[in-house]
């Protein structure tokens, strides 16, 4: 679970800030988290890079792009920075650019 709110707070933290709206939906998931101790440190200052071998099988791989997406349009604005995290994401994950964006296109009707 580490793993998955480091990458979260790596994409909110992409355009190098903690907007509040993200920061808001990220103490949400924190608070109802046993990893809330080892995180909380990452609402000051950016995580390290999280090595992505072990997130490669297909449907591990789309579920953490599905909540990077969801955390990038957490603050209602996705910045340029937070899409090419989510590309090197995609890329460093193995998953293929129609598969990436279907996951785009899902989190976008399912905010909508």
């Amino acid at each position: 679970m580490k793993d998955v709110f480091q990458t979260l707070f790596a994409v909110a933290w992409a355009d190098g800030e903690l907007r509040d709206r993200e920061r808001t939906f990220l103490m949400d998931l924190v608070q109802r988290s046993e990893s809330a101790p080892e995180v909380t440190g990452w609402f000051s200052e950016p995580p390290p890079e999280l090595n992505w071998e072990g997130y490669r099988d297909e449907e591990t791989a789309i579920a953490l792009v599905r909540q990077a997406a969801y955390m990038a349009a957490a603050d209602e604005t996705v910045q340029f920075e937070e899409v090419e995290l989510l590309e090197r994401l995609r890329a460093q994950l193995g998953l293929t650019e129609q598969q990436f964006h279907g996951v785009l296109q899902e989190v976008e009707e399912e905010r909508a």
